[in-house]
């Protein structure tokens, strides 16, 4: 075989090898380096130099990992990722928060179901009964997000061996409500507060309950949007349970509180939301209050009578000054106004006609043009004093 078909087939053989090499590559699996998402193993993407699964809310992420967005993609944080501390800084695009956690800067749009707070994205679940987020005690930094069983070690031979080894798969190493051992040296792996919910979204003590959004224990009926306390219990002001969580009741449009009573202003319950009364056409309020002048309750629970407001039973207004007009009560016997009750007209010279008052000086005209305020004539179909440019007599 001569040189030169030597060096075509050598050529031949390490392009067909390369080609295999690369076609073949792993791919890299969550929490390895990366340059491009094509790097990552299957729906994988490549965020801040590693591999993370995507998500839109906390329930697309393995327990434990929060779904922040960073650069505008949703991921699912280590949870080496997410805690930070002074000396220990989060990765690109992310700010250590006042409660040591790595957040999105909300600059960039929170995910939904998200709150701008502090300058930070947060779930409601994660904020104190001030609406801030809650600063961790100095002992707390390690408990601050949930723990799952394999991120939670355990000593063979003792604490003196020094070796640790992962939980057998196979193995229940995550009790129903597990109390905290009493030297501290390994963390619950569930239901204490900051840490993932105990199977039946059980948590270890009364005053946490396990919040649906986060899948951690939070402190429990403190603020509006937390999970209720056992027995349907909010202790903050103003509060009640709804469907598990504390919401505000009594205010305008709220649901009213217990007892069916808004207690926020001028608002009575009706169909089970507080909605504003005593004004016109509006349900009365307490005691059958009526706001305006000449307004009464009627049997009905509304407010009417009142000027503007709908007339009462049988055509009725609460003021002597006011007619029923049309479904209302409005002021009467004026210049070109409806005529009062019993077709009176108030203005010098003024008859009822048709239901409204006519023929007196700045009324409109009667009939054929007539005007009975004297010395006045019909122009324009007013009544106009006599001897004017556009009145003559």
């Amino acid at each position: 075989m001569s040189r030169s078909w030597q060096r075509v087939l050598g050529l031949m053989f390490v392009t067909a090898w390369l080609a295999t090499g690369c076609n073949s590559a792993k791919r890299i699996d969550v929490g390895g380096t990366c340059i491009l998402n094509s790097d990552c193993n299957g729906s994988l993407v490549c965020t801040m130099g590693k591999c993370h699964d995507a998500c839109h809310t906390y329930a697309d992420c393995p327990a434990g990992q929060p779904c922040t967005k960073v650069d505008n993609s949703p991921v699912c944080l280590a949870k080496a990722e997410a805690k930070c501390a002074a000396d220990v800084p989060c990765g690109p695009l992310l700010i250590c928060a006042t409660d040591l956690r790595c957040r999105s800067d909300c600059n960039a749009e929170c995910l939904s179901g998200q709150l701008c707070v502090q300058g930070v994205c947060a779930w409601s679940d994660e904020l104190d009964g001030k609406g801030q987020l809650v600063v961790p005690d100095a002992g707390a930094y390690d408990a601050l997000l949930p723990v799952s069983p394999a991120d939670v070690p355990i000593a063979v031979g003792g604490p003196e061996a020094g070796v640790e080894e992962v939980p057998d798969a196979g193995v229940d190493s995550q009790p129903d409500v597990p109390a905290s051992p009493a030297d501290g040296s390994v963390a619950p792996t569930c239901g204490t507060l900051g840490v993932t919910c105990c199977a039946g979204a059980a948590c270890s003590t009364a005053d946490i309950a396990c919040s649906p959004n986060l899948g951690i224990c939070v402190k429990c009926g403190v603020a509006v949007d937390l999970p209720c306390c056992a027995g349907d219990a909010c202790s903050a002001d103003g509060t009640f349970c709804v469907a598990g969580t504390c919401k505000t009741c009594g205010g305008l449009n709220q649901p009213c509180c217990a007892d069916g009573l808004c207690n926020r202003g001028p608002y009575v319950c009706s169909s089970g939301s507080c909605v504003s009364c005593g004004g016109a056409g509006q349900p009365c309020c307490i005691n059958g209050q009526c706001f305006a002048s000449g307004s009464t309750c009627d049997e009905s629970r509304l407010c009417c009578g009142g000027l503007g407001e709908p007339c009462c039973a049988g055509g009725a207004c609460g003021l002597s000054s006011d007619t029923c007009f049309a479904g209302s009560c409005v002021v009467c016997g004026g210049p070109s106004e409806p005529c009062c009750g019993g077709g009176e007209c108030l203005a010098p010279n003024a008859i009822c006609e048709s239901g409204t008052c006519c023929g007196s000086l700045g009324d409109t005209c009667c009939a054929g043009g007539a005007c009975l305020f004297p010395n006045s004539t019909c122009s324009a179909g007013r009544c106009q004093p006599c001897g004017g440019p556009n009145a003559p007599c």
